[in-house]
């Protein structure tokens, strides 16, 4: 999704933004997958929690984001989905831009700029948007997503 992102847009700086601000760019860049036979999709929503997005000052529409980025993609998959062949939906929920495992601070081994529980908060928050958004089943895979 991002790739496809940046040929579209050329370098922007909040891509999951776009939910919000042109969703017909993101429904676009989903009918280009499925027109070539994507039978999943991802949805654009890789920074869409309150920890990456308070670099934008939009850690407040963080769960929007991903609700809409949801339904684009949910909207689009729909579209396309026939019984013979049904269309799918993956949340898309990428790592953070805090980390819990080194510390910020050379000279203090132990800070931590973000909290477990902060973390775990910004990512149920972000999953919450993306199955109420495409009625996607609620699964974090730990492979994608380490939480440690």
């Amino acid at each position: 999704m991002g790739t496809m992102v940046g040929a579209v847009m050329g370098k922007v700086g909040n891509t999951d933004e776009l939910n919000l601000t042109r969703p017909d760019i993101i429904a676009e860049i989903h009918r280009k997958y499925l027109d070539a036979g994507a039978d999943i999709i991802t949805t654009n929503t890789f920074s869409s929690q309150r920890i990456s997005q308070a670099d934008y000052h939009l850690e407040d529409s963080a769960r929007q984001m991903a609700l809409e980025g949801a339904r684009i993609a949910r909207r689009m998959a729909d579209e396309f989905s026939t019984e013979e062949k049904p269309r799918f939906v993956a949340g898309s929920i990428g790592p953070t831009n805090k980390t819990l495992s080194m510390s910020p601070d050379v000279s203090n081994p132990a800070a931590r700029e973000i909290t477990y529980d902060e973390l775990l908060e910004a990512y149920m928050e972000q999953a919450d948007g993306l199955v109420e958004g495409a009625h996607l089943k609620k699964e974090i895979n730990s492979y994608e997503s380490h939480i440690a």
